[in-house]
């Protein structure tokens, strides 16, 4: 068996609803780049199950959770929040899943299946239309993502976003 990741990277979302599809659209793209993947990282797609997300993260060292939200900002506005953040909980209540991330998290406490960092990246969506594409903004939002991640995993402590803005 191999070792576990140091980071996982999981982009959280359904690319059928429009920009609910935004976290598969970030690890799409970052596995079309050479960069941030190796035997340390693991880039993972997952529809936003409770179990999905914990089996996703539970042994690494950090995770960054790409996922939707509806908080009432600007489409296209990205939130970079750590679990430990106060405000982490209302932005990923905010999240386009009935159950999903801030769950997830409560659930993997009380387990202890926590990864040692845990960062969620909201994506503010304009729409969730089925069959609908990203919208514009959005599609902006994933570059912006993009970069966020690869600087992260750049840093001797992948998993904190360093550097970088937080909500």
């Amino acid at each position: 068996m191999s070792a576990p990741p140091a980071t996982v990277v999981i982009g959280v979302g359904n690319p059928l609803r429009g920009d609910d599809g935004i976290g598969p659209a970030v690890i799409d793209a970052l596995r079309r780049r050479a960069g941030p993947a190796g035997p340390d990282v693991r880039l993972v797609c997952c529809s936003g199950d409770l179990t999905e997300l914990i089996e996703a993260w539970e042994h690494a060292d950090s995770a960054i959770v790409i996922d939707a939200v509806a908080s009432g900002a600007a489409p296209g506005s990205v939130h970079v929040v750590p679990l430990e953040d106060r405000s982490w909980g209302q932005l990923a209540q905010a999240s386009s899943h009935g159950l999903g991330v801030q769950e997830a998290a409560g659930l993997a406490r009380q387990l202890g299946r926590l990864p040692g960092a845990l960062v969620l990246v909201g994506v503010e969506a304009a729409q969730f239309d089925l069959g609908a594409p990203l919208s514009a903004p959005v599609r902006l939002a994933v570059e912006q993502v993009v970069a966020l991640v690869e600087h992260d995993l750049g840093q001797h402590a992948p998993g904190q976003l360093s550097g970088v803005s937080r909500r």
